[in-house]
Parts: C-alpha cells; structure tokens; sequence
C-alpha cells in the first residue's frame, strides 16, 4: 500500500503562526535571559555582602539599598530603619525579621524569573519538536502492525459499502409507509400537509438568492460544525472570506449563478479527496476534502433541507392524535372523580407541568427528536456522531447522550421503587453512514414530496468520484454507490428522514412506548412485552430499508429478571456497562484496560511537554471522564468512588515506573529535560493565565463535587413517596370535613360519598404528582466543578488546594506576571494545530 499521508503542521497557516510564535518566544526568553542573569548575579553579590557583615543594622541597610531589592515592603522597612538608627528599643530580633523578609522578596523574584524561563523553554521546546498531530505525516509502514491491519480493515469495510450499491425493495418501502401514514384520518391529512411544505418549500428556493448577510450564516455554521473536516488552509480562507464584504458579495453571485443552473451543474470534475482519521474510541472515519466553492454550496443546500424537515416533522409529531402518548390517558371517569375530591386537574385531562410525564416529553422534544437536524440557521457546535478530541470542554451532543443516561438511571430507580418490572434495550445500526441505500433515500423523499428535480440533483452529489488521499495522485478512482458524507447537514437529512419512518413506525407500532434514538444510537426501555415488541419493529425495519444491526452494540436486559426475547449482549455506553441485576451502571474495567494501553503510547510518543500535559488534559483526564458518565444525582456518590479509584488505577498502570502518578511523572520529565528540582505540585495545576501548566486533575476534581451528589438516589424517590402520603391525608381530610360542614348547614342526612382509595389517588401519579416530578428532575442533575465553584471560577478549588504552598513559594497566587508569558499565542497555535496521532 502506498504511503499513510496524515495532516502536518506543515501547512501555511500553522507554518505562519509557528513562526510568529517562535519570534515572539525567543525575544521574551532572550530578554528574560538576561533579567534573570543580571538579577542573580546581583542577588549573590548582595548575600555575600550581608552575610560578611556583622553589624545588624548595617545588614538591613545593605538590602534596603540594594537597586535589586524593589517593592512595597522595603517603603516600609527603609521608614522602620530611620527609627532603627535613633531608637535603641529596637532589638536585635525584630532587625532580623525584617532582614528575613527582605530575603523573602528577593527568593520570591528569583523563583518567578526561573518559571518565567521555564515557561519560555517550554515553549521553545514544543514549537521545536512539532505537535502529536494528525496533519503530520506518517509514513503507513512505520506504524505497528495491529494498526496497519486495523487501517486496512476499516478502509476495506467502509469501501465494501461505499462503492458497492444496495438496491432496495423500494415497491415495498413505498407500501410500508403508505400504510403507516394512512392509520387513520388525521395522520393522512397531517401527512398530506408535510407533502404539501415539501412542495411549498422547493418553491421558495427557486425564488430565493443569496447575498451577502446569507454567505455570513453560511461560512459561520461551516467553521462551527465542520471545523474538524477542513484543512487549515480552508478554515483560513473562510475565516478571510469573513472579514471582507467585497469577496462575499462576489462568492454570493457565483453561488447565485450555480443555483440557478443546479440541473446541469457538473457537480464532480476532479476525484473527491477522502481521508482516514483514527478518533479516540479507536474507530477510524472518513473525511471528504472537496472543492471550497462546492463546500460551500452544498452546506448551503443541506442546511435549508435540514431545517425544513425538523420544523415539518415536528409539526407532523405536535399534530392532536397524530402521536401516541407515552403514558395511559386517564378515563373520563377518573378526570371527573379527580376533580371532584381534590378540584384538579381540569376536566380537560392535562397532564400537571411538574410531574414526571411533563418531563420525559419535555425531554423528548428539546434533545432527541431528530436532534441532529437544525431548526434554523445557528447551528449546533457539533453533531452526535462526531467526536472532538481536542476540546475539553462538554458539547452539546455529549450534553445530549449524558443526559440520556441520566434519565434511563432515574427511570430505572422510579420503576424498582414502585415495583414492576423494566427492561433496557440498546442498539446502532452498523456503518450506517456508509452503508445507507440510495434507493431507501430517494423512496423515503419521494414518499415525503421531494421531486424528481430535488432527487436527481441529490443523485448527483452523492454519486461522487472518490480517491483516497493515502494512494497518492495515481491512486484509484471510484464512484460513490451507497452511503452519505459523514460531514455536513445534507448527509444528515437524508439519515434523519430516513430514521423518522422508524421513530413513527415505533410510536405507533408500540402504542406509544419512547424511542430514544441519537441519530444511529438506538435505546428504549419499559415493560419487557413491550421491550421486546419494540425490537420486532426496529429489526423489520432494518431490513426493510437495507441496513444492519450492530452486534457488537447492541444488548438487552431485564433488571432483575430473565433477559430471554431481548437481544443478546449487555447494554453498554464508553466505559459503562449496565448492571442486570441492580440495574446500576458499572465501569467495565476490560475497557479501561484496553484503552491505556492506547493513552500510554500517546504519551510516550509526545516531544514536548506541552504536547505531553495537552494528551494527558484530553486523553487521561476528559476522554476517560466523559466515558465514564458525567456524575450526577442519579448515579449517586457510589459513582464518584468507582471513577476515582478507576483513575487512581489509570495512573498506576500508566506510570507505573515513574512514581505511580501523573504528578510523580511529569516532574520526573521537567527534570531530566531541564534541571529543575523541587517544583510545588500548584505549578503543575495552576491555569496557564497564572503561569501555571493546567494539567488536569479529574480525582481532585471529582472530590470536590462528590459531597454535592445525592448519595443514595433511591431515597430521593422514597421521600417523594412519602410526600404523596401526607398530601393523600391532607386531601381526605380537607374534603371530609368540607363535606361534614356542607351536610350540617344544610341538614342533609343522605349518606356522602367516599373519599378515593390511596390506590385510586396514585394511579396517574406519573402524570399528576408534583412531588415525584420534582424528585425525577432533581435524579438527573449535575455537578461540574465550573457549577460548584461557579462563583470563583473554574480553578477555585485548585488555587484553594495549593493556596498555602504556592503563596509561600511566590508570594501570591500569580507564579508569573503575565506580561512575562506568551499564552495567549499559545493558545491560539495549540487550538489550530493539535489532533489526534495514528
């Protein structure tokens, strides 16, 4: 095979940057050079000077006269030295404390100019060895040979469905949707009106043309949800594109010009370049690298069909009766008798804001229904399906998915406290992105009104001439047959409106049980009769449309029961495996295993320290923590405790020769490289704007929110039970002496009519009770060190820690003035350069 060509920081953009950088650093570290030369050699002067004189009042006016010894504190002790000199009250001991903390300050500014160096050697050190990066090029037969192997694997599964097409039955696809549609007259008049926005909506783009306020949305959203598919060169072209108005008017009339002739646009006259990149879960994707203009054009067609979808399908879902419910409706009887003893609800039947049923739709319809599609031009950071390896912040698709975990744990605890049983289902579809039929794509449009003009140019953009960057310029060409582009919203609305048929489909099919789906990401729980009629539904439809089931990820579970008629395997998320038996989500520690292995290699192959601490932030410290599931009420502080142990034991296997530690081990390197002893751990921690290294510390900083986390949630239920219970007392009491009181004034002896049962106060209580709706809301929420030290600042519970040992050792909490530091190019030449290596 031909050489493994990744990305380098050889690029113009980075190359410019990199010696911006350089410049600035060797100025700073040259002139610090000398500060720190000329200011030691004073210093040593100076203590030769003090230490040789006897005289202790001569001492104290050596320092206080020194040009060296410059600070607010020697105002005060040249003032305390007048009075030295006339006053022989001033003993001796109080002389030599002063003289001590002249000594301080002089010790304090020579620590700062040595980790003002340090910083700058670091620097220099980085930019000298070049990033971890995937820009860099690899030569592919010096990688192991478990990752050529899995390279060439995943290369020949992917081009196994991409080049190769899937014809669908698309005469029975037509049928099965036309019968799901036609269940009853208002699902037909509300499908007759997504056909007609269809119509409607291919008639405003023929009328609608792009100027200059469209091209800003546009090229914003692409370098906010397709920053990571670009290269950097194009990122700086778009970023350029942005700044001057002149270009943008131009590039609005020559995307105006193909508009109007999309018909007979040649959409592909040279191969499309398609790159393998390894995440960090260790599958590899593949990113197309098309022409800019074309880009452009299509992110622009995607987005406009991406966003007349969601609104149309959500209005098809909001439509009365279109959409079954989750939960039993109550029976006019019930209503009646509710409002009759307690006055609520109305008769009407809404289901009360605060209860559990008014959540999981809320829910529902802000974070899963067809999440990855937009609703309008500001798009979402990132798509759930993509991951972003250099960010150590959450995005919003990891937000979503946590956040689902969060529910399916407090779902789990609300159903063991009221007894019943619960099963959990979780699936994907295997390659869904590459192995999606065309023919399922253009019958589920047509079907939705999409016209044969739309889908022929659909047809054409994604039947591409591809060409692996990999194989070099001679390299082969095909034409895509199957599959979508794993970036860009038009590849996601064709996956989406293929996936809504199955969301119907199970609504329906189901009576009303939820699908959780994330874009390919299948879970559903309840009962299991309805567990396992729901895998029925999911598994026809896979067939029918073409696709595949994930063995490897899917699984089944009844907690606390036998799992048969589920689908074999355990249901797991990351690093999570869900206990059978508890129904507790468990660290699966063969996964840790497995994946620091891959963290120690990344390590080891770092040349700088920045590099080192940056794999340690991202890898070490977030990869492993989002995997995990981000704490929260539902999980309980049993939770906190598995991950810190588990982070104890990542950092024994993977510094195991080097102390054992993070810590132990980054010390270990600042030594050997540049001959620093008895560095305070705060140095390490602290942030960069400090002039600290901002390593990070997940135990330090699950300890600080773990005393914020419910301990045991099943009790947070139980209390609302209990609140139930009294509010089920007050409300018989109230009427049975409102009931005695209207008897006697109207002397009325007939017999009154019983108070409801307990049992018939509760039968709706997912729907009517305010107590165990606040009690599910509260299960799923999280404590993040930015929420519990919000107040401070992100690093408060950090400078807290080492406040002591870094205020002695600095005489503040700031190690270097930041005039000193060039932090914020670093940051910028970190943000636009590192990724992932192979």
């Amino acid at each position: 095979m031909a050489t493994q060509t990744q990305p380098v920081a050889a690029d113009s953009t980075a190359n410019l940057l990199s010696q911006t950088l350089t410049s600035v650093t060797n100025i700073k570290l040259s002139e610090l050079t000398k500060q720190r030369s000329e200011f030691e050699t004073k210093k040593d002067e100076l203590s030769r000077a003090v230490q040789s004189e006897s005289d202790q009042l001569r001492k104290l006016q050596l320092l206080v006269d020194s040009r060296i010894c410059e600070n607010g504190l020697k105002v005060e002790v040249r003032r305390f030295l007048e009075l030295a000199k006339v006053d022989p009250s001033v003993s001796t001991e109080v002389m030599k404390s002063w003289q001590g903390a002249l000594e301080d300050e002089l010790r304090i500014r020579s620590e700062k100019l040595k980790y003002a160096g340090l910083y700058g050697e670091l620097v220099k050190e980085w930019l000298e060895g070049g990033l971890i990066n995937t820009s860099a090029p690899r030569k592919f037969d010096t990688m192991k040979d478990a990752e050529q192997k899995e390279i060439r694997k995943q290369r020949q599964t992917w081009e196994a469905y991409a080049f190769q097409p899937r014809d669908t039955d698309t005469a029975a696809i037509r049928k099965f949707l036309e019968e799901l549609f036609s269940t009853g007259p208002i699902i037909q008049t509300a499908y007759k009106e997504v056909v007609k926005s269809t119509h409607d909506f291919e008639t405003f783009l023929k009328t609608e043309e792009l100027d200059e306020c469209s091209m800003t949305w546009i090229i914003e959203g692409m370098l906010k949800t397709d920053s990571n598919s670009f290269a950097p060169e194009k990122r700086e072209i778009l970023t350029t594109f942005l700044r001057n108005d002149a270009a943008m008017v131009e590039l609005a009339d020559v995307l105006n010009m193909r508009l109007a002739s999309l018909e007979t646009h040649e959409w592909h006259s040279e191969p499309i370049q398609v790159e393998q990149r390894r995440q960090l879960s260790g599958k590899y994707r593949f990113f197309q690298d098309e022409d800019l203009l074309q880009s452009i054009l299509i992110y622009y067609i995607g987005v406009e069909w991406s966003i007349h979808f969601k609104n149309t399908l959500r209005t098809f879902r909001s439509t009365p009766w279109v959409w079954k419910p989750s939960s039993k409706p109550m029976e006019k009887v019930d209503l009646e008798r509710r409002c009759d003893f307690l006055g609520v609800p109305s008769p009407d039947g809404r289901t009360n804001e605060r209860s559990v049923e008014s959540a999981r739709e809320t829910h529902f319809l802000d974070d899963i229904f067809l999440e990855q599609l937009q609703a309008s031009k500001d798009p979402q950071t990132e798509s759930y399906n993509m991951e972003s390896d250099t960010r150590l912040d959450q995005n919003q698709s990891q937000n979503t998915v946590q956040h689902l975990l969060h529910i399916l744990a407090a779902e789990t605890i609300l159903k063991q406290k009221q007894g019943g049983d619960m099963s959990v289902i979780r699936s994907d579809f295997r390659w869904f992105g590459p192995s999606l039929p065309h023919s399922t794509i253009f019958a589920v449009l047509s079907f939705f009104g999409v016209s044969e003009h739309w889908i022929g140019i659909f047809r054409r953009i994604l039947e591409a001439p591809i060409k692996f960057v990999e194989d070099g310029p001679d390299g082969k060409v095909q034409v895509r047959k199957r599959g979508v582009p794993i970036q860009g919203q038009l590849g996601t609305m064709f996956g989406e409106t293929c996936l809504f048929c199955l969301d119907f489909a199970f609504n329906q099919l189901t009576d009303g049980t939820r699908l959780y789906r994330l874009h390919d990401d299948i879970w559903f729980w309840g009962d299991k009769k309805s567990c396992v009629e729901g895998w029925k539904i999911v598994s026809k439809f896979t067939e029918l449309m073409g696709l595949e089931i994930n063995e490897e990820k899917t699984g089944g579970v009844m907690i606390g029961g036998q799992s048969d008629g589920l689908p074999e395997g355990d249901v797991k998320w990351g690093f999570l495996k869900l206990d059978s038996s508890t129904g507790r989500f468990l660290i699966d520690q063969e996964g840790v295993d497995q994946h620091i292995v891959h963290l120690s290699g990344q390590l080891s192959a770092c040349e700088s320290v920045f590099d080192w601490i940056q794999v340690w932030n991202v890898y070490g410290a977030r990869f492993f923590f989002n995997n995990f599931g981000i704490p929260a009420n539902c999980f309980g502080q049993a939770h906190v405790d598995a991950m810190v142990e588990t982070f104890a034991y990542i950092q024994r296997k993977a510094f195991s020769s080097t102390g054992g530690s993070v810590t132990s081990t980054l010390k270990s390197m600042l030594r050997q490289k540049f001959n620093v002893e008895d560095i305070p751990d705060g140095y390490l921690y602290f942030p960069v704007a400090d002039g600290g290294l901002e390593l990070r510390n997940p135990i330090a900083d699950l300890l600080a929110i773990r005393r914020h986390i419910t301990k045991d949630p099943s009790e947070t239920v139980q209390k609302a039970l209990d609140e139930e219970q009294v509010a089920y007392s007050k409300a018989r009491s109230k009427y049975e002496n409102e009931t005695s009181l209207r008897t006697r004034r109207a002397f009325d002896s007939a017999p009154t009519v019983e108070f409801m049962s307990f049992e018939e106060f509760t039968k709706y209580r997912e729907q009517t009770s305010d107590a165990l709706g606040d009690a599910y809301r509260d299960l799923t929420v999280v404590h993040s060190v930015k929420s519990v030290g919000s107040l401070f600042g992100e690093f408060y519970h950090v400078r807290e820690m080492y406040r002591d040992e870094m205020t002695k050792r600095f005489g503040s909490l700031e190690i270097v003035p930041k005039e000193m530091l060039a932090t914020g190019m670093v940051d910028m030449f970190r943000n636009s350069r590192l990724q992932w290596k192979e």
